[in-house]
């Protein structure tokens, strides 16, 4: 397998000039427009997972921008590797931070939610640290050592395995505790429930999706083609997961009934955590419904996540 620093040295087809422009382009595109809807879609900006989002956005721009500039040779290449690593870290890192930010919604078990926390800590000490210290060797004092290369290889592999899994196990958990937790809601209005919840899976198919393509390209050996391909991947699930958590915040908005503003009171970590009311005692031993339900329109829902609180 070809180094980096090789890969980066040697001359592209104009085809791949062409591919590496595209990528450009759409990651950048991409990420200018998240930053118009983040500002536009949060109420107020003090909460984990905006700044999150914010962090992971700005990561992809650093990102793709010096893994292009390094690739065309327009500066030097140990200028541009500890920006590109910084942009990794900013990617990889606000990206975890927004899934398990957003899990704080629907998830009220604090150890399950340690032991997420936990398992990406694992993932960034054990597998990112080592890529990054080894990725930054291998272009400060490139060699021709096999084995530097084939650890640096394997750990680079790994990691994106291991960032493939973290963040498909996460966003399933987040499914499957929505589909329990909406079960209230979907009494009232069944058919948008149950749009979501398809919205939520498709994003879970896409993000699958999208990292088994980083991972079958990097296997296969294109180290330029994955350099420049994965900020695209991160601002397409970035722009997924805007647009999923969109629909959701409109779906709490519409009218409903006094019987599942109880019930989501009771359900809802987010909304403990933003000091919401707390339920009736018969709400709290009695998840069926009362034998008459007031229609009225509750307004805005606080998610947590749009209004800060999260």
């Amino acid at each position: 397998m070809v180094s980096q620093p090789d890969a980066v040295a040697q001359g592209f087809p104009r085809q791949l000039y062409i591919v590496f422009g595209s990528f450009f382009g759409i990651a950048c595109y991409n990420s200018i427009e998240i930053y118009f809807i983040a500002f536009n879609t949060f109420q107020r900006k003090n909460s984990v997972y905006f700044w999150s989002l914010l962090v992971a956005n700005t990561g992809i721009l650093v990102h793709e921008i010096s893994a292009t500039l390094r690739l065309f040779t327009i500066l030097p290449n140990m200028v541009m590797v500890p920006l590109e690593s910084l942009g990794w870290w900013m990617t990889t890192t606000g990206q975890s931070a927004v899934l398990y930010s957003r899990l704080h919604l629907v998830v009220a078990n604090p150890c399950k939610l340690r032991w997420i926390l936990f398992m990406y800590i694992f993932t960034i000490i054990t597998l990112q640290v080592p890529t990054t210290i080894l990725h930054i060797g291998e272009n400060a004092i490139p060699t021709q050592s096999d084995s530097r290369t084939k650890a640096f290889n394997f750990f680079k592999n790994a990691q994106l395995a291991a960032f493939m899994i973290d963040e498909a196990i996460i966003s399933g958990v987040y499914v499957c505790a929505f589909y329990t937790t909406s079960k209230p809601m979907r009494m009232i209005k069944e058919d948008r429930v149950r749009t979501v919840l398809r919205q939520l899976v498709g994003l879970l198919i896409l993000i699958v999706t999208l990292d088994i393509t980083l991972v079958v390209v990097e296997l296969c050996g294109f180290v330029q083609v994955q350099t420049t391909l994965k900020p695209v991947v991160y601002s397409i699930k970035l722009k997924g997961e805007l647009f999923v958590l969109d629909n959701l915040i409109n779906l709490v908005q519409l009218p409903t009934s006094s019987c599942w503003n109880s019930a989501v009171n009771r359900n809802s970590y987010a909304d403990q955590q933003a000091n919401m009311p707390k339920p009736n005692e018969r709400w709290v031993h009695n998840t069926s419904l009362p034998e008459r339900c007031e229609e009225r329109d509750t307004g805005t829902f606080s998610t947590g996540i749009f209004d800060g609180t999260t």
